[in-house]
């Protein structure tokens, strides 16, 4: 996998098809924004905040499924591709708690194993450790970044779910990694970006919050899947051909 060529593509196909990716974004973005407009802060923001991460959860999947269908040149209604991710919806739900369980463990080994170089006042292992915590972060993220378009778009479960993306990821950890901070740095700019634009035009905290929650992310969540979605057909690909290289090879 290059990620030059998952970055271009998915930049392109963004430029392409935004016009139909991102109001979907903007609607689901503002229903757990609501509660600002309505409730007094900080009651607001607390609820927002609240219902924000399922929605988010859902927003994600659903952009996989239109990610997909853009790429096949097969674009479709969005109630269309929000109907087929009802069956998608509990394998998810239980993939992002397995994925939260298995973060707690690694941080409370990580902390523990900290402390005791604390403990021995012993420099070259703490140096040693945060290194490694750094690289196993990196590692966790770019096998965990395909666990959506997996479930979502091979069906598999939720344990499943997690051998598939380390099979798909296998050596390009890197690549996946490059594809991610690339996604992360237009989510900054965009974000600062909009942040100033909001600030210098909108007036009153409350719409300022409010605009704030319904503008970046929208903008946004659509490259962000693309990105991944892209990362996993170009692995998926690569993967298939390499299955096929080895068969014909062992036939000669």
């Amino acid at each position: 996998m290059k990620a030059r060529s998952v970055i271009a593509d998915s930049c392109s196909l963004y430029l392409h098809h935004c016009w139909r990716l991102v109001p979907p974004a903007v609607l689901l973005s503002a229903l757990p924004a609501c509660p600002i407009l309505f409730l007094a802060p900080p009651y607001g923001e607390g609820l927002a905040a609240l219902l924000a991460p399922p929605i988010t959860f859902v927003l994600q999947a659903l952009h996989v499924g239109e990610s997909a269908e853009v790429r096949a040149g097969r674009p479709r209604p969005v109630w269309k591709s929000a109907a087929e991710l009802r069956p998608s919806l509990k394998p998810l739900a239980l993939m992002m708690l397995l994925a939260t369980l298995k973060l707690v463990v690694y941080v409370v080994l990580l902390v523990g194993a900290f402390a005791v170089a604390l403990a021995h006042r012993n420099t070259g292992w703490e140096i040693g450790i945060a290194g490694g915590a750094v690289a196993g972060f990196v590692y966790l993220v770019a096998r965990w970044s395909l666990l959506v378009p997996v479930i979502v778009l091979e069906g598999v479960s939720a344990r499943a779910s997690f051998k598939r993306a380390g099979r798909l990821v296998g050596r390009h950890v890197l690549g996946v990694a490059t594809v991610l901070v690339a996604g992360s740095l237009v989510y900054a700019l965009v974000d600062v970006i909009a942040t100033l634009a909001i600030h210098a035009s909108v007036s009153g905290e409350t719409s300022r919050a409010f605009m704030e929650k319904v503008v970046s992310e929208p903008l946004t969540a659509p490259l962000l899947a693309l990105l991944g979605t892209t990362a996993y057909f170009a692995l998926r690909e690569g993967r298939e051909q390499n299955t096929a290289a080895a068969a014909l090879g062992s036939h000669n």
